[in-house]
């Protein structure tokens, strides 16, 4: 059967203390299809951290790595949870801007 994702939704700060009390912690969706990024394994998840302390401007993050997804991922979850609102998914890599 399996544990429902949603159930892991806002848990990020209780995660941040067995991950060395992490300053950056976020739950995201794990792609059913990697073809298809916008498809959710309906019981699989990332949790994703970082034991710095991540750039709160989007500009400021490095675009060589998968980590801005992740961080702005979880910035997003983050407003949508104090919203109250469902948590929406990150479907696509931000485009380079003109620092490159």
């Amino acid at each position: 059967m399996g544990i429902d994702p949603a159930d892991y939704r806002g848990l990020e700060p209780k995660l941040a203390t067995p991950l060395d009390a992490a300053p950056f912690v976020s739950v995201i969706g794990w792609p059913a299809d990697p073809a298809s990024p916008e498809s959710r394994h309906p019981q699989a998840f990332a949790v994703c951290w970082s034991t710095a302390p991540t750039p709160t401007a989007p500009q400021d993050l490095s675009l060589d790595t998968a980590s801005p997804e992740w961080v702005l991922a979880g910035r997003v979850n983050a407003a949508f949870d104090a919203a109250r609102l469902a948590r929406p998914e990150l479907v696509t890599r931000p485009l380079p801007d003109s620092r490159r």
